[in-house]
């Protein structure tokens, strides 16, 4: 185990590599404008940060703490209290009593953005001279991966992402993490119990640059495609058909298949026939250009265009962060909805009696840019042979995070089983948690279902969620957006905005997406998000219904060439990025 991840443990902070490119898009961030190691004075000591600047939008700036820490909330009686919990089991398997089942769960959430006093004070950092312009936020980030490093060893002896839930990939100002301990090493207890520094992790924060538009020529043999009675049934279709000048890889969505069906119909097989006049009022989209002299210079009985695309490229970074969890210095009194339950932040469950009690950890909830989680509550059932045999109701707001219906703070849920193993002694591996949700976001949009999950991971009741909602995301930084409000006396087809239609079941967003103008400015529109049912194989969900309509300058209107069909079906990441040849 140590040495399967000693690479972590010579990537020295701040060091960025390129990663791939990831299924979820994140502001894209300018290369030149990143700033490290911004220092500010907190009340509890020096804190570190790093600023960047949005790729699109000059005037908006973003920020992300480098130093976490422990997340504190307040307890009903005013104190604080901090996120923190270390869940230490031992117990005899039920299959081989000679054996000893042991481990643990180390359950905390963490500061990963700094307070809105703190932000006040690093926008007097950021190298602009109109800073009463500029807008300073935490930079939303996805897929935090966190590792646990002993101070007796250099290599890592736990990891893991952020603790599933509904959105949870999502974070802006905290970040969630169950991470397990397959043991419980007598090192990593001293660390944590350790006065003035605990145990160290380190914290791998995911983003995007996005570099200028870049106009690439890819080459197209119409005849080939028309020929090829399969096409668009392969993914390697459009590299087959397609010759790329200037990039080794370009990124196409589904609809771009259909573009080129569509364009090598209308193309007769002898082009050339056609005088230039007559194919350039064809192609008058002012989404794509055609390159006609080029063309003419090729072999005149075969029909071969070049089509000029524009395109952003987004190249994933990453960068470390560290700090410490302390068990010495955790403030507050742990609860949960049986009452208090310790005073040091730390359970044992080693009954000799073996397992009494099952436990559900409780999700992360997810941070999104314009579309903020408002509300979670579940309703959660253990059940047994499909039978309700006892429920708990909690809730999750982002003043205060999880609480039970006495407003206590919570980190998991506890049933006991004393009653059910009493009448059935086996019964603990056919139990299940039956989970009735309602997700407030946006203000007024209400997502409900129900999940169901086990109650033993092997012979261990102690249970991760489910993710019990998932994300669309829309991009559309790789569309050419206006850059003057009078743009549109220059560029009639040049785009003006998009009308957004999204369809779940009963439930839809509209949205009307265009520039925005501060001050002369363009605010330039990056992404949108929605939440949805997560799916799972076996369970029903709704189509994700899109319509999607661009209108231009001149008035004129073409639909999104996806429109009307199921986005869980077309995008099985859930993210879209819009490209002009898409609407034609």
């Amino acid at each position: 185990m140590k040495d399967k991840f000693n690479f972590l443990a010579v990537i020295s902070l701040f060091f960025f590599w390129p990663i791939i490119l990831f299924s979820q898009n994140t502001p894209g961030i300018s290369e030149e404008s990143i700033i490290r190691d911004v220092k500010i004075a907190g009340k509890n000591g020096e804190e570190s940060f790093i600023l960047f600047k949005s790729a699109l939008n000059p005037l908006q700036w973003f920020c992300a703490l480098m130093n976490p820490k422990v997340s504190t909330t307040k307890t009903p009686d005013g104190k604080l209290w901090d996120d923190l919990l270390l869940f230490k089991y031992q117990q005899k398997s039920k299959k081989d009593p000679n054996k000893l089942i042991e481990g643990g769960i180390l359950n905390f959430s963490l500061d990963i953005a700094p307070s809105d006093e703190t932000i006040k004070k690093l926008k007097y950092k950021i190298p602009e001279k109109n800073l009463d312009s500029i807008t300073l936020s935490p930079i939303p980030l996805q897929g935090l991966e966190l590792s646990v490093v002993p101070s007796t060893s250099k290599s890592m002896i736990a990891s893991g992402t952020m603790s599933p839930g509904v959105a949870s990939k999502f974070a802006v100002r905290k970040a969630k993490f169950n991470v397990p301990l397959d043991k419980l090493s007598t090192d990593l207890l001293e660390d944590l119990l350790k006065a003035g520094t605990g145990l160290k992790f380190t914290m791998k924060y995911n983003f995007q640059l996005l570099d200028d538009p870049k106009t690439l020529r890819a080459t197209v043999d119409w005849d080939r495609i028309k020929k090829d009675s399969n096409f668009g049934k392969r993914k390697e279709d459009i590299g087959k058909y397609l010759q790329i000048q200037g990039a080794t890889e370009v990124n196409f969505n589904p609809g771009f298949t259909d573009f080129l069906k569509k364009r090598s119909k209308e193309i007769e097989s002898r082009p050339v026939k056609r005088t230039a006049t007559e194919r350039r009022d064809s192609l008058k989209t002012g989404l794509y250009t055609i390159d006609l002299e080029a063309e003419e210079k090729k072999n005149e009985e075969t029909a071969i265009e070049t089509i000029s695309l524009q395109r952003r490229i987004r190249t994933g970074v990453s960068i470390l962060a560290e700090g410490f969890i302390s068990l010495s210095t955790a403030s507050g009194t742990v609860y949960d909805n049986q009452g208090i339950v310790c005073e040091n932040h730390i359970i044992y469950e080693t009954d000799s009696a073996g397992w009494r009690k099952a436990y559900l950890m409780l999700p992360s909830i997810g941070q999104i840019s314009d579309c903020p989680i408002n509300k979670v509550s579940l309703n959660i059932f253990l059940q047994y042979k499909n039978k309700d045999y006892s429920s708990q109701i909690v809730t999750w707001t982002p003043e205060k995070g999880w609480r039970d219906r006495f407003d206590a703070p919570l980190l998991y849920v506890k049933f006991l089983l004393d009653g059910l193993l009493g009448l059935y002694p086996n019964a603990l591996p056919d139990c299940r948690f039956r989970i009735e949700k309602e997700i407030t976001s946006n203000g007024t949009d209400i997502l409900k279902g129900t999940d169901f999950m086990d109650a033993t991971a092997g012979e261990v009741p102690i249970s991760t969620p489910l993710e019990f909602a998932d994300v669309v995301t829309l991009d559309f930084s790789m569309l050419s957006w206006p850059k003057k409000p009078d743009e549109g006396k220059s560029n009639p087809l040049g785009i003006s905005y998009l009308d957004i239609r999204l369809q779940e079941g009963k439930r839809e967003l509209k949205k009307v997406i265009k520039t925005e103008f501060k001050n002369g400015v363009p605010v330039i529109p990056e992404t949108l998000y929605w939440l949805v049912e997560k799916a799972y194989p076996g369970k029903k969900t709704e189509k994700i219904i899109p319509t999607v309509q661009l209108s231009r300058q001149n008035g004129s209107k073409s639909n999104w060439s996806m429109t009307g069909r199921d986005i869980r079906e077309q995008f099985q990441t859930m993210s879209i990025t819009f490209y002009s040849e898409d609407f034609q």
